[in-house]
């Protein structure tokens, strides 16, 4: 794992925290460049895991690379996480 990261979303009607959504909501992450450095540069080689507190699993997300970051849909907010396909 290259990076960590936790995303967190609140209600503002009663300020309590939201961890799931009724629809996917789609995230635009820049990866970091020590991430692309370590995937060899190519963000194709970067995976994108969620945390799911429920199972306590690790769940790859589906993302498409686009300028300069990753475009990932999701329907809930957790911990996540970057690693790279490419070993040094």
């Amino acid at each position: 794992i290259q990076s960590l990261f936790q995303l967190d979303a609140t209600n503002t009607t009663n300020n309590t925290g939201v961890t799931t959504f009724g629809a996917p909501v789609t995230l635009a992450i820049v990866v970091p460049p020590n991430t692309l450095s370590l995937a060899g540069g190519s963000l194709a080689n970067v995976q994108v895991f969620r945390f799911n507190e429920t199972t306590r699993v690790w769940t790859q997300v589906a993302c498409t690379a686009g300028a300069g970051g990753l475009s990932c849909s999701t329907t809930g907010f957790s911990i996540w996480a970057l690693t790279s396909l490419v070993r040094n």
